[in-house]
């Protein structure tokens, strides 16, 4: 049983309840203990002979006490983005506190989201996408091991949908760039 990750959940929708992105990792001091509680659960589906890969969802409420809630028998929401993040950096997530460290050994910290919708984007390409987040210097650079990355490409042109990854070396710097993304690709959609 390894535990891959954990992250704090973004919820939208008319009650809540619908999942549109992440935060990784979830912040301490929870996260040690997420990484506590998705072992147990995951060693004891494991002794009842469930194989695979698994999502659990926890609450965390007043006084950071965490409550399960649900087990998904499947990859999560947060599975596309963490695996991305493992394929652009090759790093390793330590397991006793849930961080991700890249190859020069500081820790990597990263929000996304793959229902990004910007209704301007309808009628553009990937291509243009791409191009406006390289033009404001957001685009992932492989050195440092940081910037954006988009993915699920496929629904721009039709839906003006994508997937944003923004890596940093942490949590609050991520939020900034994810934010600076969104920015960026809004340029796209002003007229010339």
């Amino acid at each position: 049983v390894r535990v891959v990750s954990t992250h704090s959940q973004t919820l939208s929708g008319t009650l809540g309840h619908t999942f549109v992105g992440c935060a990784f990792p979830a912040p301490e001091p929870v996260r040690s203990r997420l990484v506590e509680y998705a072992g147990r659960a995951g060693r004891a589906l494991a002794a009842r002979g469930v194989l695979g890969h698994l999502s659990i969802d926890f609450l965390v409420g007043e006084g950071d006490a965490v409550l399960a809630l649900e087990t998904n028998l499947r990859m999560g929401g947060a599975t596309a983005p963490f695996a991305l993040l493992e394929g652009l950096l090759a790093g390793r997530c330590e397991a006793r506190d849930g961080r991700y460290l890249h190859p020069d050994g500081d820790e990597r910290c990263y929000v996304a989201s793959d229902r990004v919708h910007r209704p301007a984007l309808e009628g553009r390409t990937a291509a243009e996408a791409i191009t406006a987040v390289e033009r404001s210097g957001l685009a992932f650079r492989p050195d440092s091991g940081t910037g954006v990355a988009l993915f699920a490409l496929g629904a721009v042109g039709e839906f003006g949908k994508l997937g944003i990854l923004a890596v940093e070396r942490s949590a609050a710097k991520a939020e900034e760039l994810f934010d600076a993304a969104l920015e960026a690709l809004d340029g796209v959609t002003r007229p010339h």
